[in-house]
């Protein structure tokens, strides 16, 4: 299912879909979502689009955010599976990256 969801997300940062048509689907998707962080994951996305509906964010904005949180999501569960290995991230940043316009995530070792 949080693939489901990161796949939903991606294709609103694209543009394939609007804010209204995410939050549904989203919403429909995160019913059975039973761990974190999923769980999470989908609340904050939710919460991205209540604010955004609020007028906090614009459509770039949330964009950008939202693709934030998938990446930093993906790191997340990337960090996990690699627990067995030696290696390991210090940090992982989420800062503007202005040559492409928008957030970029920057992982250090």
């Amino acid at each position: 299912m949080d693939f489901d969801i990161r796949e939903q997300i991606a294709t609103y940062v694209a543009g394939g879909m609007d804010a209204a048509s995410l939050e549904d689907q989203i919403q429909d998707l995160a019913w059975d979502l039973d761990t974190e962080p999923s769980r999470s994951h989908a609340a904050t996305a939710l919460r991205l689009l209540a604010e955004r509906a609020n007028g906090d964010w614009t459509d770039p904005a949330l964009r950008d955010r939202l693709g934030a949180l998938n990446r930093v999501y993906w790191f997340d569960r990337a960090t996990e599976s690699w627990g067995s290995s030696d290696a390991s991230f210090t940090r992982v940043e989420v800062r503007p990256w202005e040559v492409a316009g928008r957030l970029h995530v920057a992982a250090y070792v």
